[in-house]
């Protein structure tokens, strides 16, 4: 009894020193909110940090809310660290605390997050920060880990990283900084049980031979894999993903990678840790042009991966052991090479068409298309280990000769060919068969049709295939085979093939045909139609009749024993044109799919198809799963849309079909999709992280906007108040979750909206019934702000007149001109017959407008690319006075033309009603300027002009901009739209050089580059 406490006790001692030993890191959260403190385990390192939650900063108070509510700190310390940043380092808060129970040379991850909130009050001073620093001093050397945040991007959201180290001491010290444009917030949230924990992926890059690859013929896949330098560590893998970041799904067909760009990681598949967040060992992969190959690109599959031979016989067949048809035009073949290296086939029994091996070894399958000699894959992974063990070596043949009833036979009309076997007196021994050959000693391949013999000497073995094995190797068993002339019979008879139309045309939108579903009536047993381009049959039978494209093809019934036609001039004729199919963007290739079957994984319960597939979805097309193999109406497998994210998820067990389908013209790729994959749904037990409690909104029912806002944002409902940490919160527009959910919550317009919990790993909700709900009533705003500028571009003035010239309109003539319909400053919009003076009036140019600040000009609060006149005046393109969204605040207007300097208005105080009107022609103080940029407008004609002279839009004039237009200038371009023709006449001339140098020597420069 004594011994057994003593034991325990030492255990007990043991676990308790390897947790004081262990790794360890405090928690940046989970005490109390409080000012100008930090939390238990941390220190000050600057100023005065404070401790908050997602509703307030520091203070349990109205003046300390945050702008949104903050979402739940995910390690569910409920709180978190808070520093204020500013655009002077000197003056930003810092906050530290020590790693302890490191073991030099190991490597270590520390898991965090960081958030940039923003205040509530003073929107004028307070404004998002620019960036999270984490660093980590570790033996006296800094790593720093830095986060950039932007605007509506990923602000107000938790951003998880990790940072992996190999530690140098037993100790390490963690720094939180960051810094801010003006003044701002950021939060740092560490906590839960694998916050810190011992990595061995290491910090350095994956070693790579190479960072650019092509695919390998036929397969135009590459081995990813072929690409690693040196040896992989135990319990270390290689993983591969399509960013550099290993953020979504691990790529996941590494071994046969499509064309693309993939980056590799070491990733810690004890400790579920990558080396970098941020990888620099890239491969990219172009696709190699292969010749066409009948083989195919799929690997072949075995039935099984072992076997042994089954005594008697001493050896295997690996023919049956592979499940799938080799494609048409291909066979199987077997090598003991996974690369079949030349010299190591497995050779084919012609006779019985089996592939046998007598020695144990590992074989593999392949697909050989002998015509254009190439192989399905130049490396299977269809393998098969074969053991072979003695047998005794009986032999079932015997030793007698085979008995003949006679030693000559003839042929009997109207067949020209003798049956030898006729002369077999009796049985064969049990095991074995009778067969032939033209010499007496068995010596080369036995005669294939002993019953359609030519004239000949023959003679008879017994043969045990089991054993492999003959009766004798001299056979006196001998018959001779006589052939008598007869009158050549042919059971084609003489009738035409019958066909329902002598017309046809191709089907969309592969612009094929089946040729034989133009014929009518029953073709006899042992006949067959053949097509031929020709009406009398000579040459070869045209090849794909399944799939015919335009041209005229004649029908004949083919008695194939004979060899003979029905007729030597087919008048069943057929002409088969082109239809003209739409434009389909699906185009006609076959979904690839990189499994071809899935189990879900529980807890989950379903299966997200639309991962599964590897080749690139077609531009406008979209990838569509049905339970059919031909798309039958009503089969479609829905695709659902959670948070931003398309899923095709089945809870059914079943065979599903992939197909690309192009919505706009109403049509799919194939009318029967090879692209399958089966899905078995397992039982789980439920599990669902998103609780059964309603999710917990403040104390309103009605959301309004704030003006000149139109929509509402429904996060600023939620409490963020004991939220379940493995879930999220998303909206729907009716109380049961049905549909998808709201994809705008944060820009809601009016209507009634209930809030859900999910649970996305294990797609399950906190209810079915929510009661969660928001009405949003939308109060109108003020109408649009009528805005009237005028402005004039240097470069397209007059030589002698105050207003522009429209040269790139009229380049051409005939309302041919060179003013590209699409706006080349990026927003997409599209107006045709924009050079046409008829239907656009005069046109100088695209030019951009932005409505800013006037307190922060950083601030683009609305921007519109519109047309300008040559009498100065911006329009839309139906030469309308363009409209902007009224603004609450004093704002200015600045102009951005692509090869003019840009300029920027005064302040301009009340934008909410309209018209605004803002000449910049008149003056150059129009043009804002607080005397620390050079003139920002050039007098040309009498009226004030934007300078040309900017061609790569930086804001400045510089050498860059001599540099760029010389180089265009000594190309001697003409007929051109382009940045650098500085006179915007339409030719690279050497005009625009000297214009270009003169900007150059006089400074020019735009005040917005000091915003």
């Amino acid at each position: 009894m004594r011994k057994r406490i003593l034991l325990s006790t030492i255990f007990l001692l043991l676990i308790g020193l390897t947790f004081v030993m262990s790794q360890s890191i405090s928690p940046s959260g989970g005490g109390p909110i409080c000012r100008f403190c930090v939390p238990s385990g941390w220190t000050i390192e600057k100023y005065s940090p404070d401790i908050s939650n997602n509703i307030y900063w520091g203070e349990q108070s109205d003046d300390y809310k945050w702008h949104l509510i903050v979402p739940p700190t995910p390690s569910g310390n409920g709180t978190f660290l808070t520093l204020v940043v500013h655009n002077n380092v000197v003056l930003n808060e810092e906050a530290s605390t020590i790693i302890t129970g490191l073991v030099p040379g190991n490597g270590y991850t520390l898991k965090y997050r960081v958030i940039a909130p923003r205040f509530k009050n003073q929107p004028d001073v307070w404004k998002y920060a620019r960036n999270a620093i984490l660093r980590l001093t570790n033996n006296g050397v800094n790593t720093l880990h830095t986060t950039n945040f932007t605007e509506g991007i990923n602000t107000n959201q938790w951003i998880s990283r990790s940072l992996t180290f190999i530690a140098a001491a037993t100790t390490a010290k963690v720094t939180f900084m960051g810094d801010a444009d003006e003044m701002g917030i950021i939060g740092l949230d560490i906590g839960g049980v694998d916050a810190l924990k011992q990595c061995n992926a290491g910090v350095d890059q994956v070693s790579l031979s190479t960072h650019n690859a092509s695919t390998v013929c036929p397969s135009n896949k590459y081995n990813l894999n072929n690409a690693l330098v040196g040896q992989i560590p135990p319990d270390i893998q290689v993983l591969w993903f399509t960013n550099p970041n290993h953020t979504g799904f691990k790529y996941l067909s590494p071994q046969a990678a499509a064309p693309g760009t993939y980056y590799a990681f070491f990733y810690d598949t004890v400790n579920n840790c990558y080396n970098t967040d941020n990888s620099t060992a890239v491969v990219t992969v172009t696709a190699m042009l292969c010749p066409p190959c009948n083989a195919g690109t799929e690997q072949a599959t075995l039935s099984t991966n072992k076997i042994k031979n089954i005594c008697p016989a001493s050896l295997v067949d690996l023919k049956p052991l592979v499940t799938n048809v080799a494609p048409p035009g291909s066979a199987i073949v077997f090598y003991s090479t996974p690369n079949h290296a030349p010299g190591t086939m497995i050779p084919e029994v012609q006779m019985t068409g089996k592939i046998y091996v007598f020695a144990s070894g590992t074989y593999y399958a392949f697909f050989y298309d002998q015509i254009n000699e190439c192989f399905n894959t130049n490396n299977s992974t269809a393998a098969v280990t074969v053991t072979i063990t003695p047998c005794p070596a009986p032999c079932n043949a015997g030793t007698e000769q085979v008995s003949l009833n006679a030693a000559l036979e003839n042929n009997i009309c109207p067949s020209n060919k003798v049956d030898i076997t006729k002369a077999i007196a009796g049985v064969p021994p049990q095991g074995t068969s009778i067969v032939w050959f033209t010499n007496p000693n068995h010596t080369g391949l036995p005669y294939p049709n002993p019953t359609f013999a030519e004239a000949g000497i023959y003679y008879a073995f017994f043969y045990d295939e089991v054993n492999d094995c003959y009766n004798t190797d001299n056979s006196s068993a001998k018959v001779t085979a006589v052939v008598n002339p007869c009158p050549t019979p042919c059971n084609a008879g003489t009738k035409q093939v019958v066909l329902f139309s002598d017309k046809a045309s191709t089907k969309c939108p592969t612009n094929k045909l089946n040729l034989n579903t133009l014929l009518t009536g029953v073709i006899p047993d042992g006949l067959s139609v053949v097509w031929f381009t020709n009406p009398n049959h000579t040459g070869s039978p045209y090849p794909t009749p399944l799939s015919a494209g335009a041209g005229t093809y004649y029908a004949f019934l083919y008695d194939a024993v004979n060899n003979c036609y029905n007729t030597s001039n087919s008048s069943a004729k057929v002409v088969l044109t082109n239809v003209i199919c739409p434009p389909c963007n699906a185009t006609t290739d076959q979904v690839v799919l990189s499994a071809k079957t899935i189990k879900n994984i529980c807890p989950s319960k379903v299966v997200n198809l639309k991962p599964l597939y590897e080749n690139a979805v077609p531009n406008g097309a979209t990838l569509v799963f049905y339970t059919t193999q031909d798309h039958q109406p009503g089969t479609m497998v829905p695709e659902v849309v959670i948070n931003g994210q398309g899923k095709i998820n089945v809870s059914v067990s079943g065979t599903y079909y992939a197909f690309f389908f192009d919505q706009i013209n109403s049509c799919f790729n194939t009318d029967y999709s090879t692209g399958q994959v089966t899905v078995t749904i397992d039982d789980c037990l439920p599990v669902c992280n998103a609780g059964t409690e309603q999710v917990g909104l403040i104390s309103i029912t009605t959301l309004t906007n704030s003006c000149p806002a139109t929509t509402a944002a429904l996060g600023t409902t939620l409490t963020g108040v004991n939220y379940p940490p493995l879930a999220q919160v998303v909206w729907f527009d009716n109380p049961n979750h049905s549909g998808n959910p709201y994809p705008t919550p944060q820009t809601a317009g009016p209507g009634d909206y209930y809030a859900f919990f999910y649970d996305m790993p294990n797609d399950c909700w906190n209810t079915d019934n929510s009661t969660a709900k928001i009405t949003v009533v939308i109060n109108p705003c003020a109408d649009k702000v009528q805005l009237s500028v005028k402005v004039n571009l240097q470069g397209a003035m007059h030589a002698n007149l105050p207003q522009m010239r429209n040269d790139l309109q009229t380049y051409f003539g005939n309302n041919q001109g060179l003013i590209p319909e699409t706006d080349p400053y990026g927003s997409g919009l599209f107006v045709p017959n924009i050079n046409n003076i008829a239907i656009s009036a005069e046109v100088v140019d695209w030019i951009r407008v932005e409505v800013r600040s006037a307190a922060n000009p950083t601030a683009i609060l609305e921007s519109q690319s519109l047309f300008l006149r040559p009498n100065g005046l911006i329009t839309n393109a139906d030469n309308t006075t363009p409209k902007f969204t009224p603004q609450a605040e004093p704002v200015r207007i600045v102009l951005k033309h692509r090869n003019h300097v840009a300029i920027m208005s005064n302040s301009i105080a009340t934008f909410g009603v309209g018209p605004v009107s803002y000449d910049f022609t008149t003056a150059l103080a129009q043009a804002y300027n607080d005397g620390s940029a050079s003139d920002q407008m050039k007098l040309v004609n009498g009226v004030w002009c934007m300078i040309n002279g900017d061609p790569n839009q930086n804001l400045a004039v510089e050498n860059q901009d001599i540099n760029q237009t010389r180089n265009s200038f000594n190309q001697g371009i003409l007929d051109v739209y382009s940045s650098r023709d500085l006179n915007m006449n339409g030719v690279l001339e050497n005009l625009d050089m000297n214009i270009q140098r003169n900007r150059f020597n006089g400074n020019c420069f735009s005040i917005l580059i000091n915003y």
